[in-house]
């Protein structure tokens, strides 16, 4: 009798984990649903955010930073960024951050089959331009770089959300 009752609960414990399991898989897939379409609503409109959380330097170098500090507004034709450097400047003073409010001269976006997205912009102010290329997985994480002739190229990733 004893080990009628013990077999019972054991089947009753399995089935309610098995379909608690069952229960989180759907919920992730919802989540991740739910990020893929904000991450689509974000770059259709052109208005992003970029959290920018580790650069990669030149030689191998990586670095963390602190997101709340480090990022990339692009709201339609305006921008803002706020980027720490580390590498190489071919200016008399060196450059230790990359911060401007501008505009964005140009840009485009290219979907890939995958769900990934491929952006080019050229944002700057009138004296100053910046090339960024940026790619977006489907779930939001991004891999960045950013090019200028008075600095030394840098890569960036991080994660992108909307305004």
């Amino acid at each position: 009798m004893k080990n009628t009752i013990y077999i019972f609960l054991a089947v009753l414990l399995f089935s309610t984990s098995c379909s608690g399991l069952k229960n989180s898989r759907q919920a992730r897939a919802e989540r991740e649903l739910m990020k893929r379409e904000d991450v689509r609503k974000a770059l259709e409109s052109q208005q992003m955010l970029i959290k920018v959380d580790r650069i990669y330097a030149h030689h191998g170098r990586i670095m963390d930073v602190n997101p709340r500090n480090n990022f990339i507004i692009i709201d339609r034709d305006r921008t803002r960024v706020s980027l720490a450097y580390f590498g190489k400047s071919f200016t008399i003073r060196p450059v230790a951050a990359i911060n401007f409010t501008g505009k964005v001269n140009s840009g485009n976006m290219d979907t890939k089959e995958d769900g990934s997205y491929d952006l080019r912009f050229e944002l700057g102010q009138e004296n100053e331009k910046f090339d960024v290329s940026i790619k977006v997985s489907g779930t939001g994480y991004v891999n960045m770089t950013v090019t200028n002739p008075r600095i030394d190229f840098v890569r960036y990733s991080g994660t992108l959300g909307s305004l």
